[in-house]
């Protein structure tokens, strides 16, 4: 694993800015993954400093966050809208079938008065 040259922990120790010895102008945003043992991380662009990192990062998670509630909400739309048109089919097929049943009722009816 590399050395760490700088580090610092956001999202009240959730994440963490890092930058390592290899290239310390470069700082990543990482995020500890229990179950795999191990770090998930991304390249912060742009930016030249420790507290710079930190904001952009800030910025990198609030705007995750967003987009996930976004997404969050457009399947809540599709699911509604699913769920409206399998009631509308439903109630179309029961009409169709009490319409059906009135048609065959109908039909033994004439049946029975030609008789």
């Amino acid at each position: 694993m590399p050395s760490i040259a700088a580090k610092a922990s956001v999202l009240e120790g959730r994440a963490e800015v890092v930058s390592y010895t290899r290239d310390a102008s470069a700082f990543f945003l990482r995020v500890r993954i229990k179950e795999k043992a191990g770090y998930k991380s991304r390249r912060i662009d742009g930016v030249e400093s420790l507290d710079a990192a930190i904001d952009a990062a800030r910025l990198q998670l609030e705007k995750a966050k967003m987009e996930s509630q976004e997404r969050i909400a457009g399947a809540k739309i599709g699911a509604d809208a699913v769920n409206q048109q399998k009631e509308l089919d439903a109630k179309e097929f029961m009409e169709g079938t009490k319409l059906g049943a009135e048609a065959v009722k109908q039909q033994k009816e004439r049946n029975n008065t030609q008789t």
